[in-house]
């Protein structure tokens, strides 16, 4: 069953053989490490907003809760350069073979620039996709 923010909901348990009850309260999920959304320019990227991953944006995104790092992407500008190639909802796992742990790392490979070519590799709705530009 499912309950709403701020709602209780029953569980029972069994505890050195006897069967107890609790209640316990649904509570916001905690929006650790902090979510840094950072709007990116670069490439395919510009227009694309990011985040870093934490319980809360997969909440808000309503993306399965067996993902603890990394970056996200929350939000594409219309009609910008990033609607060709990313979606609300894709992970980011590296791009030109470094590891995407958090907006950070992202941020300055993007302002470093990534080089001639851009080999990146997503997660999209639980399937590893690979974009290779030249």
């Amino acid at each position: 069953a499912t309950v709403s923010l701020g709602e209780r909901a029953e569980m029972t348990y069994l505890r050195e053989g006897q069967i107890k009850t609790a209640r316990l309260a649904a509570i916001v999920p905690p929006d650790d490490p902090p979510r840094q959304a950072t709007m990116l320019e670069g490439g395919i990227f510009t227009g694309a907003t990011a985040a870093n991953i934490n319980p809360a944006v997969l909440h808000e995104l309503n993306i399965r809760d067996d993902i603890d790092r990394g970056v996200i992407i929350t939000e594409i500008e219309p009609r910008s350069p990033a609607t060709r190639f990313l979606r609300p909802g894709d992970i980011i796992i590296s791009l030109n073979g470094i590891s995407i742990e958090n907006v950070k790392t992202l941020r300055r490979i993007l302002q470093t620039g990534p080089g001639p070519g851009m080999n990146l590799i997503l997660d999209r709705d639980g399937q590893k996709q690979q974009i290779m530009l030249r």
